[in-house]
């Protein structure tokens, strides 16, 4: 291993220890360059839905428990799946179409197949074009149907999601319009745009509230390059 596979070896390590019975708590910093860099190189896409803790002692947002991938050659689902080899409750299946889901089988999706009726990314200003999968998250958040929802089951958002944008400005945006999708269909709509990975965290409930995250990663050459494997 090089020395920085190994340090990281030795955060997941630490962190199964600290919390063998808790749920997400894994640094984005860990884990979003073990997943996207798969995802890059094999120039797919995926989805993420977890249980997590969405806790300001970690860093934002926390990521299912995983672990460093050891099979050289491996598949990009093959290599996912080892990742996630140490979550009991976390499928990795892939789409036809290529696109791989990551998801735990308890989080609850309700929120994801909310249904909406109408929903334009077209600019509602000369010039206003959305050049950030996250710009287009705000676009589908906003929509009447899914603040109806998320304010009948007392859902928040654990920080503004468009607040975190991780990724440069692309040459390629969204101007279509969809009709009678769900929300987790809309997601998948922004990945064919800007490839790469969209996650939906659910955290534990606070005075009656449940918490809720959204994020887009794009695939990048950053990504790329980076050495996952020993």
């Amino acid at each position: 291993m090089t020395k920085s596979l190994s340090a990281i070896a030795l955060i997941l390590t630490l962190a199964g220890i600290c919390q063998a019975q808790e749920r997400g708590g894994v640094s984005s910093k860990v884990a979003a360059p073990l997943i996207m860099s798969i995802l890059s190189q094999a120039k797919l896409s995926g989805s993420l839905e977890y249980r997590g803790q969405c806790s300001d002692v970690h860093d934002f947002p926390d990521f299912p428990k995983l672990r460093i991938p050891r099979n050289n050659g491996s598949s990009p689902l093959q290599s996912l799946r080892n990742i996630f080899a140490g979550d009991p409750e976390m499928q990795v299946t892939q789409d036809p179409d290529g696109t791989i889901r990551m998801v735990e089988a308890d989080v609850p999706t309700d929120l994801l197949n909310v249904r909406v009726r109408h929903i334009s990314f077209a600019p509602r200003r000369a010039g206003d074009l959305i050049h950030y999968p996250t710009w287009g998250l705000q676009v589908i958040l906003a929509e009447p149907e899914v603040a109806d929802f998320v304010r009948s089951h007392s859902i928040r958002w654990q920080y503004e999601p468009w607040g975190l944008e991780l990724t440069l400005p692309s040459s390629e945006h969204i101007s279509a319009d969809l009709d009678n999708v769900t929300v987790s269909q809309a997601m998948d709509f922004v990945l064919q745009t800007f490839p790469g990975l969209w996650i939906y965290e659910n955290c534990p409930s606070e005075k009656g509230h449940r918490g809720v995250f959204f994020m887009f990663y794009s695939n990048s050459p950053v990504w790329e390059h980076l050495r996952t494997e020993p």
